[in-house]
Formats: C-alpha cells, sequence, structure tokens
C-alpha cells in the first residue's frame, strides 16, 4: 500500500526524494521556496522512472529538466496491527 501521507516541506529551497512517485505532487511543487529546486524520482511502479529536477525561478516559473532514467521502489508504510 502507498503511503498517502502528506508531505510538508513550506518554503523550503531545496528537496531531495529517495523513493519513486507516480507524478510530481502538486502541493510540493507550491511548497517550494522561490528560487528553489527538488530533485525527485517519477513514474509507475515497475514502469519506465526517470529522476527529475524541477526548479522553481524567483518569479515563481516551474521548469522540469529529466536527469536520467532510474528504478526506485515505492513508498511504503507498515500496517497498523
Amino acid at each position: 500500500m502507498r503511503n498517502k501521507t502528506r508531505i510538508e516541506f513550506s518554503g523550503s529551497a531545496s528537496l531531495s526524494f529517495t523513493s519513486v512517485r507516480i507524478q510530481v505532487p502538486a502541493n510540493l511543487v507550491k511548497q517550494l521556496a522561490s528560487p528553489g529546486r527538488m530533485v525527485i524520482p517519477v513514474g509507475p511502479d515497475g514502469g519506465n522512472q526517470v529522476l527529475l529536477q524541477v526548479d522553481k525561478d524567483k518569479d515563481g516559473k516551474v521548469t522540469e529538466t529529466v536527469l536520467s532514467h532510474v528504478r526506485y521502489v515505492p513508498l511504503v508504510r507498515k500496517q497498523d496491527e
């Protein structure tokens, strides 16, 4: 089961993630400082995944750059017993 916990990093200038997401979470882009940079693996489990660099400039314009093709594991958490 995927972890559905909301991640908050309000005003962060740089973010880096070590588990894959299906797509870049819009709430994280919104929370990214201006200027700021986020590096995050995106793509489906077992499918084509990329390491994506998301930059937000001082005016709030967001650009995405594919850095590399990768294979990451999904972020999961243990079910409460």
